[in-house]
């Protein structure tokens, strides 16, 4: 009985045996085959990738397509409503990207004067964009003489200084248009409070209505607010002696305007405050 046992057993044994010796051949077999149409694949896809022509060093850059594509939206508008929201929607791209697409539609004269002036405005709202200054220059170079004299106007927000001819106005963006506006300001700062010391009575008021006060907000440094706040007290301080009411009526505006504390003010211009609302205007 024992020896029947150990014969079925044994039996058993090499039965099981050879099915694992033909299930390592048969996967040998199969794993043989795989690499077999493996490489029969890569071969193939070889060659389609190689009988493919290679572009022409002169082919456009696919990204002229996405050019095309924004002037042809352009083109197509239907009204200055649809434009405008085109300029909108033009101004929220990637600083790079809408830069670099304005660069092309400007050169190419694809756009009417009219929606050039939307594009600048989109770009210069609310404080401007980041790149305001680079598209702001576009329309001083390509944007035409109603752009030219818009940017020349608008820029007076960046600069804190009165420009008199394209000219120089064209000549400080291009020195500033690369910059962050940040850095921008801090140097419009320091030359105008330079200038402020320099000018009249009317010429320093003129430059003060230079400054946006949502440029400053947007774009100001603490060190240039703080700095903009300290030099106007101090110059109040220097000439408020001199100035008749009219004057003190519009310095009163001006603090008010930049957030000055009333109290920092030089006596002529803080006792307008303590006048009646109607004897004020």
């Amino acid at each position: 009985m024992l020896q029947r046992i150990q014969l079925v057993l044994l039996v058993a044994i090499v039965l099981f045996m050879g099915a694992m010796v033909w299930r390592s051949q048969a996967a040998q077999t199969a794993s043989r085959d795989e690499m077999a149409s493996l490489r029969g694949e890569i071969t193939r896809l070889a060659g389609v990738i190689s009988a493919r022509p290679v572009a022409a060093a002169d082919e456009p850059p696919p990204r002229l397509d996405r050019y095309a594509s924004w002037s042809t939206s352009f083109e197509t508008a239907q009204d200055g409503r649809a434009t405008s929201h085109l300029a909108d929607e033009l101004a929220v791209l990637a600083p790079a990207d809408s830069t670099a697409v304005l660069q092309h539609l400007f050169a190419s004269n694809s756009l009417s004067g009219a929606v050039r002036l939307q594009v600048l405005d989109a770009f210069t709202v609310h404080g401007g964009k980041s790149n305001a200054l680079l598209i702001l220059h576009l329309g001083m170079l390509n944007g035409g003489r109603d752009a030219c004299r818009w940017a020349r106007s608008y820029l007076r927000s960046y600069a804190w200084r009165i420009f008199t001819t394209d000219e120089e106005a064209l000549a400080w963006c291009t020195a500033n248009a690369a910059d962050p506006i940040q850095s921008v300001l801090e140097r419009s700062t320091a030359a105008f409070l330079e200038q402020l010391e320099q000018s009249d009575a009317e010429t320093s008021f003129a430059l003060l209505a230079t400054i946006d006060p949502l440029v400053l907000s947007k774009y100001g440094t603490n060190h240039v607010r703080d700095s903009v706040q300290h030099g106007l007290i101090q110059w109040m301080n220097r000439h408020a002696a001199e100035w008749d009411d009219y004057l003190c009526r519009r310095a009163a505006g001006e603090a008010v305007h930049f957030g000055m504390e009333k109290y920092a003010l030089p006596p002529p211009v803080r006792a307008y405050f303590a006048r009646p609302a109607s004897v004020r205007r």
